[in-house]
């Protein structure tokens, strides 16, 4: 599961803002740039990304990129399972598979600690292990959580999955972040695991322009 258990208001006076390694990243904008649709998006990124010097990938993975980007386009923003204002994609090298990160950005509401487990899932019930809940703290977003568990895919019970969730509340600008991953691939996850992190640490909530 990857939508909150108490959706709440999406923050009126923080955004978020993410000053990310572009050799690493790539941006899932919610709106995409003026001349473009979702899958002329998608080719244009999955060409960009393939084609760095020292790659000479195939037309088939190109085009394989480019669907894989334009799904995960449609579930950051398509309005089902996944709640997010901000996706980014790690995506290394053309031959590793995308892996998109979501962040959502909240009001805040009640006690804070309350509302960063809950946003961070650390009380999930359907877990095979109790999560892994530790402190975290980033350079511009303080000291939150970060929440890492292992549950069983809903449609696949013999399927295993890796949730990993970050929780901040930016107390300044009223606000509290959620950044979330899931993935069948846990291999790929703990690769990327020291990039996530990083990313964090680059990572702000600056106020919203209106």
């Amino acid at each position: 599961m990857t939508r909150p258990a108490d959706p709440a208001t999406p923050s009126g006076w923080g955004r978020i803002a993410v000053h990310y390694d572009i050799e690493r990243w790539m941006s899932c904008p919610p709106v995409l740039p003026a001349g473009y649709d979702v899958q002329s998006w998608a080719r244009t990124y999955a060409e960009a990304f393939s084609r760095r010097p020292g790659f000479s990938p195939t037309p088939e993975l190109i085009s394989a990129l480019a669907a894989r980007l334009a799904e995960i386009h449609a579930d950051a923003y398509g309005g089902g399972r996944i709640v997010c204002h901000l996706c980014l994609i790690h995506q290394p090298d053309p031959l590793t598979s995308p892996l998109p990160l979501y962040l959502s950005a909240w009001d805040s509401r009640g006690d804070r600690d309350e509302t960063l487990r809950r946003l961070s899932h650390a009380d999930n019930a359907a877990v095979i292990q109790p999560p892994y809940v530790a402190e975290f703290t980033a350079r511009e977003l303080g000291t939150g959580l970060k929440v890492r568990y292992y549950s069983r895919h809903p449609a696949r019970p013999s399927v295993l999955y890796a949730g990993l969730n970050y929780a901040w509340r930016a107390q300044e600008l009223a606000t509290d972040l959620r950044v979330f991953v899931t993935t069948t691939d846990l291999r790929r996850l703990e690769r990327a695991l020291p990039d996530i992190d990083e990313l964090m640490n680059v990572t702000r909530i600056v106020p919203s322009v209106s």
